[in-house]
């Protein structure tokens, strides 16, 4: 009995230190491209990372969140009582997304409802992050790392960065979770494989132009959406949230490089502008998905409709015809029923008939013959016949 919860706790002790590897590397990754105070980046995969976790295994693992974080910050120098309240402000919005997200909207992980698309932008993507950003970057400057004048800045792009994370990272995670592989036919691998290479081709010929550069000729980073509708129309989620974190990663080589329409004199308004987009490219997508699922589910429940509906009528259709047969069945029935009644009472007064005919008549006859005689006898021994007696007026019989 006992060895149950030392497994169970062993468990999540290995679930915690997964999460807090995972925070750790995409951490790590982000603070890369950090542009404030050494510790806000653009680029934060783990509010991503941190919000699956919870989802997908509870909140028993929230320790890894703050570990993580906790680790990340203090690696690039950040004191180590700033890295504890970020730690704890990146784990309470992940704690908080993940409570409002379940008891409050009611969120399916499937994103198959347009409700919980929005639901998971709103609450995960804008609000939860927006408290980590508030959290941290108030951090920062009680630790002297960013100014009064950086404050407002640091929360915006920290709010940026988180909210990246959760759009682009969150949802291919959460598709490789609960969905299996879309490509099921050998026409599929096919089109999936000239899908890829058609969005590596066209972000890099996108993001990678150093012609573009500079010149804020934005209108050129449309040439992905149509790649994004097309996955979103043929893949699924999982299609979809690859998609953009294909176009997403080759977005943010290009702008680091300086090149494409993101890229800027200064980098952090080229990472500013690149977070945008993927975001945007990110919001389309589960749009898109969501909508196209709910019209494949309503479809669905017309086809299992009508098909119901159709056996609804073949049953009838069989009732009625078996009624049918049975009321034919029933009026030949009847009708035998009829000529057997009429054919009896034919019987019964042919037999009525005869005996009056044999029986009846013989006795008359018989009587006649013996009146007669009798009649006779009595004439011959001198009686004569009764005469009638002539019936009286009713004025003659009464007396005087």
């Amino acid at each position: 009995m006992d060895s149950f919860p030392h497994k169970s706790s062993l468990s999540l002790l290995m679930q915690t230190a997964v999460v807090a590897l995972a925070y750790f590397a995409g951490a790590k990754l982000g603070l890369v491209y950090a542009v404030v105070g050494g510790a806000v980046s653009l680029v934060w995969p783990s509010s991503g990372i941190a919000l699956v976790a919870l989802l997908m295994m509870g909140s028993g693992i929230a320790p890894g969140i703050a570990i993580g974080s906790v680790l990340a910050n203090v690696s690039v120098g950040v004191p180590l009582q700033v890295a504890v309240v970020i730690g704890l402000g990146a784990t309470t919005a992940a704690l908080t997304a993940t409570f409002l997200l379940k008891r409050v909207a009611r969120f399916q992980i499937a994103l198959d409802r347009i409700r919980d698309v929005l639901a998971f932008i709103i609450v995960a993507a804008t609000f939860s992050t927006a408290l980590s950003a508030l959290i941290g970057a108030t951090a920062l400057l009680g630790g002297g790392l960013v100014s009064v004048n950086e404050y407002g800045t640091a929360i915006l792009k920290w709010w940026l960065g988180d909210m990246m994370g959760v759009l682009v990272v969150a949802p291919p995670l959460l598709s490789l979770f609960t969905y299996r592989i879309p490509v099921r036919s050998a026409t599929q691998a096919v089109e999936a494989c000239g899908l890829v290479i058609a969005i590596l081709c066209v972000s890099y010929l996108i993001f990678g132009a150093l012609q573009l550069a500079g010149h804020g000729y934005y209108p050129a980073a449309l040439a992905i959406f149509p790649f994004v509708v097309w996955a979103a129309l043929r893949f699924d989620h999982l299609g979809t949230s690859l998609a953009t974190l294909m176009v997403s990663i080759m977005a943010i080589w290009g702008t680091t490089h300086g090149t494409g329409p993101f890229a800027a004199e200064l980098p952090v308004d080229s990472l500013v502008r690149w977070c945008a987009f993927a975001n945007v490219v990110a919001v389309t997508g589960l749009l898109l998905v969501a909508a196209h699922a709910q019209e494949r589910h309503l479809h669905s429940l017309l086809l299992a409709a009508n098909a119901e509906l159709e056996r609804h009528v073949q049953e009838r259709t069989r009732d009625l015809q078996q009624a049918n047969v049975d009321l034919k069945q029933e009026m030949a029935r009847r009708r035998l029923l009829e000529a057997d009644l009429i054919r009896i009472g034919d019987q019964q007064q042919r037999l009525i008939g005869r005996e009056l005919h044999d029986g009846l008549g013989q006795h008359l006859t018989s009587l006649g013959f013996y009146c007669a005689t009798l009649s006779q006898t009595l004439q011959n021994q001198g009686h004569p016949p009764p005469r009638k007696r002539p019936r009286s007026s009713n004025w003659s019989s009464r007396r005087p």
